[in-house]
């Protein structure tokens, strides 16, 4: 007979020492995690086992970090690649980029010593047994590029060639420009901003961009090629410029354009006809050949009235080659009639009243654009008196229809005349095309010889006997030799004799007593001119 023995169950007693030991222990190891937890928690230094693009930061003060990670940063190189011939290496900060190093090194800094209880310990345990890895991706800004980059991708760019035509007897050649590149500096950058890891970056194909050619403007070849005038300028029934001009299809020019739109491309159009055109006034007149502006004093106001009348008279006109202007022909008798009112003007050495007076400032003002566009001459004469508005030798005098002021187009294309009066201004210009001849022109007035006024002596009897009282204290005349000097490239080339102009002396008048009367002086008198 088998022989059974029962195994005797621990006492409730033991029972209760292992659960109790069990706690302890359990309590012990929470307790010291807890302590553990709470002093990384409350460091001032980063987690042991954490690392940023392989540095470890572990242990270190943010001070400390940071400057771990700008000497590491500081030695990373960027390789920018154009073409195989054409590469270089640039530290980051030749590249204008820079690190957030602050936020990367607050990132690994905040890591265990957040609000988050549980998220500490997680952090902080995880970290003790396992390596934390941090990336400096994404924490690229751009700044400013940096001139040795900036010289060495503007150093590979390439501008796109013009397009060019010319004319060959019956045919225009046309040549298409040649593209150009450029690198493409801001998405270089950006590829490098955004990279998740600095080893996609250390070497990059820079984006190249095309930089297109611009076609030639056809409708722009056809204007150029239409304002070159195969025969003489008439005038329309409208009287618009015309011409005679080569012109060639324009429907079937820009067909050809269109199949050879390619960089490079050679064709032609060909001129196969001629026709009267009306000239479009850009073509006709784009220069300035001269101007001149002169003032006036805009309280006199009816002299201000007669100006503007004659100024609007004169603006606009156009005149052909060969085509003579006549002032008085163009602006008509001066008269009531026509608008125009009293104001003070010249007659034979004396100031006036009469119609018109002003009308002179804006033929003396022509005259001034008509010298300095190096135009000829037909006729001028100066006023009687000095004029206020320009010097002596510069002023038209004009009285019709006497007296006029005529000048001659002697280029071999059309001009137009401007006037235009602004405020206290009236400028008057002439437009048309420049031919190259000179380059300025200047006006030399040379006086020849001065004339001391006269006494005229008028006896005054209310005056005492003896006694002399100045009237007026009269003014000295002058006689001027001009001359228009025309100049290219600061080169004197021709001196023109404008002839001379001769302002008479105003007497110097004296009231005197009965006992010293000489005999009674006569005026002269004459016409006015309309200064």
């Amino acid at each position: 007979m088998r022989e059974i023995r029962l195994r005797s169950r621990p006492s409730k007693k033991r029972r209760i020492i292992l659960v109790v030991a069990v706690i302890a222990v359990i309590t012990a190891v929470l307790g010291s995690a807890g302590v553990y937890v709470a002093a990384e928690a409350g460091s001032d230094k980063i987690l042991r086992n954490v690392y940023v693009d392989g540095i470890r930061l572990g242990g270190l003060s943010v001070a400390e970090a940071e400057n771990v990670l700008d000497k590491a940063f500081a030695g990373r190189k960027v390789t920018v690649v154009l073409d195989e011939d054409n590469k270089k290496s640039f530290t980051l900060e030749e590249l204008g980029l820079m690190y957030k190093t602050n936020a990367i090194v607050s990132e690994a800094f905040s890591l265990g010593k957040s609000k988050n209880f549980a998220k500490n310990v997680l952090n902080i345990c995880t970290s003790f047994f396992v390596p934390t890895k941090l990336s400096s991706s994404q924490s690229l800004v751009a700044v400013d590029p940096g001139s040795e980059l900036t010289e060495f991708v503007s150093g590979y760019a390439v501008p796109p060639t013009d397009s060019k035509f010319e004319l060959d007897g019956d045919r225009v050649i046309v040549t298409n420009g040649m593209n150009g590149r450029e690198v493409d500096v801001d998405k270089l950058l950006s590829m490098i901003e955004n990279a998740k890891s600095f080893d996609d970056i250390k070497t990059v194909q820079a984006p190249i961009n095309v930089v297109p050619f611009t076609l030639p403007d056809v409708d722009e070849i056809y204007r150029s090629v239409a304002s070159e005038p195969n025969a003489p300028y008439g005038r329309d029934s409208d009287g618009d410029v015309t011409a005679t001009v080569k012109v060639f299809d324009l429907e079937r020019a820009r067909d050809i354009q269109s199949n050879n739109s390619s960089e490079g491309a050679g064709y032609e159009f060909v001129i196969d006809s001629e026709s009267v055109e009306t000239l479009d006034d850009d073509f006709l007149y784009p220069d300035v050949l001269g101007e001149k502006t002169t003032q006036f004093d805009t309280s006199y106001t009816t002299r201000v009235h007669n100006i503007k009348i004659a100024a609007d008279n004169l603006d606009g006109t156009e005149l052909l080659p060969g085509e003579t202007f006549s002032f008085n022909d163009n602006n008509g008798e001066i008269t009531k009639e026509k608008g125009y009112q009293v104001a003070k003007g010249y007659a034979n050495g004396t100031v006036v009243d009469s119609v018109g007076a002003g009308v002179c400032q804006v033929s003396s003002t022509l005259y001034n654009a008509v010298l300095y566009s190096d135009l000829e001459i037909v006729k001028r004469s100066n006023h009687s008196l000095p004029v206020a508005y320009l010097p002596l030798g510069q002023d038209a005098a004009i009285s019709y229809p006497t007296q006029d002021f005529k000048f001659k187009n002697s280029y071999d294309t059309p001009i137009r005349i401007s006037a235009e009066v602004k405020g206290g201004d009236l400028t008057v210009r002439i437009c048309g095309q420049k031919s190259g001849a000179f380059t300025d022109v200047k006006i030399v007035n040379n006086t020849v010889s001065v004339i001391e006024p006269k006494v005229r002596e008028i006896v005054d009897k209310s005056l005492d006997p003896g006694e002399r009282v100045t009237a007026k204290s009269g003014s000295r005349g002058y006689v001027v030799e001009s001359y228009r000097v025309v100049y290219k490239d600061g080169v004197e080339i021709r001196r023109d004799s404008l002839g001379k102009s001769t302002y008479k002396a105003q007497d110097r008048e004296v009231r005197v007593g009965p006992s010293a009367a000489p005999e009674n002086e006569k005026n002269e008198e004459g016409g006015a001119d309309n200064e």
